[in-house]
């Protein structure tokens, strides 16, 4: 039997996203009775009415919280599955299908598809993502160039799964706390969310046959100025790394990275760095509180983030061997029914 599951679509002051992209979700989910929730962080347009006309739930927030907002909707839920979509998403119509055919096996945490771009349904924008440990910090890598190139059918590890596009098994996202206030507002919040599973031995996972078309981070560039996702994203890495890393060596290397990098805002062209290097260590004590919180992790950083062959896509995440416990073995055990 296949897991219940939940549409989480994020939403703000995007009725024209909606109009233009929510009617291929709610296509989509429409054989097998999936929720479509649109999570509606305070929008001030005609979001509501747009929701409500095209058969959708709403789901208000009651404030601008960003990806915090899918986290209020996924406790709200019952079903065994969550798929968090970005307002600026359509869907193929098999694509739940696929996305949730992972879940039949007892560690799958998250299964991500294949993302390109909406207005050609060919261009690749994201699919599978393998990770190394690269001045200091986790580093995803984007493997589009081989994945261009045929690949073996069917679900395969990947790094991380994109918060716009990827369902989360509800109980294992809720027991790690969902997306980190910590990352507020957004940026590197899907990638910590990930590796805090791979680190308990949770796969995250990437199906080629489930399809996104994304209109490129719409909402964001609407509403914050040049600039400010450069910002972001420096803070969030950092802050990313330290609360993941058990690896003693790498966390050295991690913090003594921000000081060479904080050293190097002395110069003109990196002082913009400044600010969110500052940003990143105030939040030290949280971050620092949030790796006491999370369950005890048993899976090493050096298991996870490998040095890639170069040109090369090996299985298993770019591993050579497997993990002892076949943790990249895929597929694994099943998942028995009735249980997290």
């Amino acid at each position: 039997m296949p897991p219940s599951c939940a549409i989480l679509v994020l939403n703000y002051n995007g009725q024209d996203l909606l109009a233009r992209h929510l009617p291929t979700v709610l296509e989509a989910a429409r054989p097998d009775g999936h929720r479509v929730v649109v999570v509606d962080n305070d929008s001030r347009d005609q979001s509501a009415e747009v929701t409500r006309d095209l058969g959708a739930e709403l789901f208000p927030t009651g404030g601008n919280h960003f990806m915090l907002g899918l986290n209020q909707a996924a406790k709200a839920m019952d079903s065994d599955v969550v798929v968090t979509l970005c307002n600026d998403v359509s869907v193929d119509l098999d694509c739940f299908r696929y996305l949730l055919q992972p879940f039949q096996y007892s560690r799958v945490f998250a299964v991500t598809g294949q993302t390109r771009w909406v207005e050609d349904h060919q261009t690749l924008q994201l699919a599978r993502v393998t990770g190394r440990f690269s001045d200091g910090l986790i580093d995803p890598v984007y493997l589009l160039q081989q994945l261009e190139e045929a690949e073996p059918p069917g679900p395969r590890p990947t790094l991380y799964g994109t918060g716009g596009s990827t369902a989360w098994w509800r109980s294992t996202f809720l027991e790690l706390g969902g997306f980190d206030p910590l990352l507020f507002p957004l940026y590197f919040e899907d990638v910590d969310l990930s590796y805090s599973g791979w680190r308990r031995g949770w796969l995250t996972v990437y199906e080629p046959r489930a399809l996104f078309y994304h209109q490129d981070s719409v909402t964001v560039q609407r509403t914050r100025g040049a600039g400010w996702a450069d910002r972001v994203k420096l803070r969030n890495r950092y802050l990313m790394s330290w609360k993941n890393l058990g690896d003693v060596a790498l966390l050295t290397r991690s913090l003594r990275s921000w000081f060479f990098e904080l050293r190097s805002t002395a110069k003109p062209e990196h002082r913009w760095k400044r600010g969110p290097l500052l940003e990143a260590l105030a939040r030290m004590p949280r971050t620092l509180a949030r790796r006491w919180q999370l369950p005890a992790a048993t899976v090493p950083d050096r298991e996870i983030l490998p040095e890639l062959l170069p040109g090369q896509v090996r299985a298993g995440l770019g591993r050579a061997t497997p993990y002892p416990g076949d943790l990249w073995d895929f597929p694994p055990t099943r998942r028995q029914e009735g249980t997290d």
